[in-house]
């Protein structure tokens, strides 16, 4: 649940262990964009820790580059 990964995240940088693994990249292809389709549950006030791990993953170079090469999958609020 949305609470859970808040919470573990509070006291953790990723999802298992102290490193970036399948975990987390399994995990954002899930959450990633919460934040725009479910702002009512993740939201820097609610969910602090989850929204700064979505973050975190968006800005590593590959996410960057898939969202680049692959308009479709860009997550941005719509109209």
């Amino acid at each position: 649940s949305v609470r859970r990964l808040n919470d573990h995240l509070a006291d953790n940088e990723w999802l298992a262990g102290g490193m970036y693994s399948l975990a987390d990249i399994c995990n954002y292809a899930v959450a990633g964009g919460m934040q725009f389709g479910f702002p009512d549950l993740v939201n820097a006030t609610d969910t602090p820790h989850l929204l700064r791990w979505i973050e975190q993953i968006a800005a590593r170079p590959a996410a960057k580059r898939m969202y680049a090469e692959v308009p479709m999958e860009s997550l941005k609020p719509q109209d």
